[in-house]
């Protein structure tokens, strides 16, 4: 009987004991014994054994394809979305953005399948992490109470493409991502750029959670973040006028909700662009609002401890440009013009106001690069670029030495 069929070493001594009951060499309570089962349960199998003879010993679902298994031409579609990822992308793809994939094609598997089925092709190993202790920090209660704002250096294009910055601002209490632009290297504007698509979309928020970055904290000693008594940055001064609360973290790990979200954004953009052959940053800056974000919050978002939001409503007629801005101040000469960064403006008339000569005026550039002029009682002035002449370089030197 044993010769017939092929049986694992478990099932034969399982067999050579229930011939053993049968013929009654043993008791049912020493097989049960041997077996290492009840004797309730050795009874049951002598029962089916007498009457089936060595199938018994079989568990009834041997060799029968589960109910819940996955056809093999749903697996193989999948791998052949995964080959087509592949070809066009040099950055992996792990299994959690796999499966997401995956179901923009209509095919819905967990996780975990995702998972095996990359696994056997290689395609991804399971990394060996150091585990830190670490005290956790409770999430914010409220969206809009402490937003994370940070600029992340990658090659976001690939490999062949020289590296880039998302600046992006994501929210504490929820884990959305808000708003992101792609840059060549993060500096002041491209953080005002970011906190103005917030806020004329959102509300003011209670406070920033930042790094020590130089267009947040002015720096001194070498780079050394020690100088709290150095004058205060134009983000500063801008969050100040806003009534917006700045956290400075002493470490990366400080913000590590914040991290994290650069990081998952890192695994997934790139394979997406590399996919959608997008290589530039504004086309890089249109999918990730208009696209990626969404599907992100959708998956990722979770719902904050309390409904009622923290975003404060922007005051009527306040023109958010003319705050999130680097800011200065000049002296008008007696000819209405005004010296900037080695060019002269023409300030022109304004209704009701024979001459600014001799006034103070702040001069605003705003995130987008734009130079605007501004009188404390009059707002935003009209101005023209004069065109330089030979006598510019020694009117920027006279304007130096005041």
């Amino acid at each position: 009987m044993l010769n017939e069929e092929k049986w694992t070493l478990e099932e034969a001594n399982k067999i050579g004991v229930m011939e053993q009951l049968k013929n009654g060499t043993i008791t049912a309570q020493q097989a049960a014994e041997q077996l290492d089962l009840s004797k309730r349960q050795i009874l049951r199998i002598k029962k089916r054994f007498r009457r089936s003879g060595a199938k018994a010993i079989r568990h009834g679902n041997r060799g029968r394809s589960p109910k819940n298994k996955i056809p093999a031409e749903v697996k193989s579609k999948a791998l052949g979305v995964f080959s087509e990822w592949r070809k066009r992308c040099d950055e992996a793809i792990n299994s959690a953005h796999f499966c997401d994939i995956l179901g923009d094609h209509s095919i819905k598997v967990s996780r975990q399948t995702t998972w095996r089925w990359l696994r056997e092709r290689g395609a991804i190993s399971s990394p060996r992490r150091r585990i830190k202790h670490r005290l956790r920090r409770e999430r914010r209660s409220r969206r809009g109470e402490l937003l994370f704002l940070d600029g992340s250096p990658h090659r976001w294009f690939g490999e062949a493409f020289p590296k880039s910055t998302l600046v992006l601002c994501s929210d504490d209490a929820t884990t959305e991502a808000l708003w992101g632009v792609f840059v060549s290297a993060e500096d002041r504007n491209s953080c005002f750029e970011v906190a103005y698509e917030v806020m004329s979309r959102l509300g003011i928020p209670s406070s920033f959670y930042l790094d020590r970055a130089s267009q947040f904290v002015t720096t001194r000693h070498g780079g050394l973040h020690y100088n709290q008594t150095a004058l205060p940055t134009h983000w500063l001064k801008a969050m100040k006028q806003l009534g917006v609360r700045c956290i400075f973290a002493d470490s990366p790990q400080a913000r590590g909700r914040g991290e994290r979200i650069n990081g998952t954004f890192q695994r997934r953009l790139v394979s997406e662009f590399q996919f959608h052959q997008i290589h530039d940053q504004r086309k890089a800056t249109d999918y990730l609002n208009q696209k990626f974000i969404p599907a992100y919050n959708k998956k990722f978002a979770v719902s904050p401890a309390e409904s009622q939001p923290a975003w404060r409503p922007i005051s009527k007629g306040c023109d958010l440009r003319t705050i999130l801005c680097a800011k200065s101040t000049r002296e008008v000469s007696k000819d209405n013009t005004v010296l900037y960064e080695n060019a002269r403006y023409q300030l022109l008339p304004h209704p009701g106001w024979s001459t600014f000569a001799d006034r103070p005026i702040e001069i605003q550039e705003w995130y987008n690069g734009t130079i605007h002029f501004s009188h404390s009682r009059v707002g935003l002035i009209r101005f023209k670029q004069l065109p330089k002449t030979k006598g510019q370089y020694y009117d920027k030197i006279a304007a130096t030495l005041g």
